[in-house]
């Protein structure tokens, strides 16, 4: 994310008033999803085999854009007790620079590239925004990433 933020800005993509939109929005930040949301587990009247069905209720949020959706849901953290948030970018193939990629399977190892220009760098300040929200970590990880780039400037 760092790397995209500082060539956004260093291409003008990216303005420096922009840039201290989004260290406003993430300073303003007073609670994140980590913090106030979690999973429920609801029990349900089925077996299977012995075993009891539950149902898992997962919050999540999503941002779409023009190009572009994120979404920050609540997962298990992977060697700990607990939850994360996951801050996942997920862009429209139609949107990428290689156009033969619809209707038909990934080769592997394959590539494609976003262009991220003035008319959707949307994609750039929604995923920092997602993070902003997602979890404290994330947040401060954002506040100081943005400072560092206007510090740059």
């Amino acid at each position: 994310m760092a790397e995209i933020i500082f060539h956004a800005k260093r291409l003008d993509i990216l303005r420096r008033k922009d840039l201290e939109r989004l260290l406003d929005f993430v300073e303003n930040v007073d609670s994140t999803i980590e913090e106030s949301e979690k999973l429920i587990r609801k029990e349900c009247d089925e077996f299977l085999y012995g075993f009891k069905r539950l149902e898992e209720i997962v919050p999540i949020y999503v941002k779409f854009g023009k190009e572009h959706f994120v979404e920050i849901a609540l997962k298990h953290k992977q060697k700990a007790v607990g939850y994360q948030a996951m801050v996942y970018l997920c862009v429209w193939v139609r949107s990428l620079e290689e156009k033969d990629l619809i209707g038909r399977p990934a080769k592997a190892k394959e590539t494609a590239m976003l262009k991220i220009s003035s008319s959707n760098v949307e994609v750039i300040t929604d995923t920092v925004k997602a993070f902003a929200l997602a979890s404290k970590q994330h947040n401060e990880d954002m506040k100081f990433l943005l400072e560092k780039v206007i510090g740059i400037c």
